[in-house]
């Protein structure tokens, strides 16, 4: 058991729903405004295999099935479209920081080959 760990004090960070439209939508032209400038990277943990969901995949490249049509709707395709959106929207590139482990590098690179290619990123982004 951890003894030192604690939920994060609410001084500490933000709830959407304590801010109104207007400020959220403030916020989200900085956000844009960050990319433009290519002052914005994610991160994304990819090191886990899905073994508790019964497959032998890496959870990231599991079909989920939520019926959008493309045939790598995983949780990476979700999170590459939605960079491939504020790409193009803010005109400007996202650094895609993906960390795999042993177990997971071959299937998470074989997966991006295919979702970079049907949301227009690029291995250089990655």
């Amino acid at each position: 058991m951890l003894k030192n760990v604690h939920p994060i004090q609410k001084e500490l960070y933000f709830d959407r729903e304590h801010f109104s439209d207007t400020e959220l939508n403030r916020f989200f032209d900085i956000g844009l405004e960050s990319i433009s400038r290519g002052k914005l990277a994610v991160i994304t943990l990819a090191g886990g295999q899905a073994s508790r969901l019964g497959s032998s995949l890496p959870k990231g490249i599991i079909n989920l099935g939520t019926g959008l049509g493309a045939e790598n709707d995983s949780l990476l395709f979700l999170q590459a479209c939605q960079i491939s959106y504020l790409q193009r929207k803010a005109k400007g590139r996202i650094i895609w920081l993906i960390m795999t482990s042993k177990s997971t590098d071959a299937n998470i690179r074989e997966h991006l080959d295919i979702i970079l290619k049907k949301t227009n990123l690029d291995w250089k982004d990655v």
